[in-house]
């Protein structure tokens, strides 16, 4: 599991721009248990995926990926493997010309011993796509295939966690249909599989786990049912139902 410590961060630390993105998090994620992660705008949701995948080191505290410590440089490249992040805009992750080329760059990055194109392939057909794509340009790629694309860049070097942003934001119903799909495929998997999200409504149909912060600081962690029935919890925090 990932653990967060008594975790704090804050941005552009020791100067008059200081910024506590959150604030002594102690909580445990685990797999196999589709989870929510919500929050206003600035409430820390981006930053604790970005310390759980390493990108980031805690200021004050630990985090734990499956006992390996994040702040140890050389745990680095173990954690990379292990944490996968999709972020929200996904055309901010490719940098390749080709869509093949930026699924294998992770392959190839991780020295994994496997035939690239049969693994490319692969992530390709497990989000819903085909080796048709392989020589396509990404970056003229409808937003719903940006998205997939995106995701197996990720799923293809078969991360333990995954993290997506607003995966289903900007999506018409067919490809949002299709990420939640992929989502749940990966949830029953057994791998760890967690939502940043603002929309209500995808949370309350999909998750089993809601944690939410406010303020930088852990406010909720439970079942997403309980949360929503106590309308001071939404007051507290910002978050409402959508219908």
């Amino acid at each position: 599991m990932i653990v967060f410590d008594q975790c704090s961060y804050q941005y552009s630390k020791k100067t008059p721009l200081e910024t506590t993105a959150i604030k002594a998090v102690s909580l445990k994620l685990e797999k196999a248990q589709l989870t929510a992660l919500m929050g206003r705008t600035g409430s820390g949701k981006t930053t604790l995926a970005n310390l759980a995948a390493g990108l980031l080191e805690p200021g004050e505290g630990s985090v734990f990926v499956d006992d390996l410590d994040t702040r140890e440089k050389r745990n680095s490249l173990k954690i990379s493997q292990k944490v996968g992040l999709v972020f929200q805009y996904p055309e901010t992750q490719f940098f390749c010309p080709t869509v093949g080329e930026e699924i294998e760059f992770a392959l190839k990055n991780f020295n994994i011993d496997n035939p690239y194109r049969m693994l490319t392939i692969k992530a390709l057909e497990n989000v819903g796509l085909n080796a048709s794509y392989i020589d396509r340009n990404p970056f003229k790629l409808s937003g719903g295939e940006q998205r997939l694309v995106a995701i197996a860049s990720i799923i293809c070097w078969e991360p333990d966690y995954l993290f997506f942003d607003e995966p289903t934001a900007g999506l018409d119903a067919l490809y949002k249909k299709q990420v939640l799909s992929v989502i749940k495929q990966l949830e029953k998997s057994g791998k760890g599989v967690y939502m940043i999200t603002h929309d209500t409504k995808l949370v309350k149909n999909e998750a089993k786990r809601l944690v939410v912060l406010c303020e930088g600081r852990l406010f909720y962690d439970g079942g997403v049912q309980l949360f929503f029935e106590d309308s001071q919890n939404m007051e507290k925090t910002g978050i409402f139902e959508i219908f």
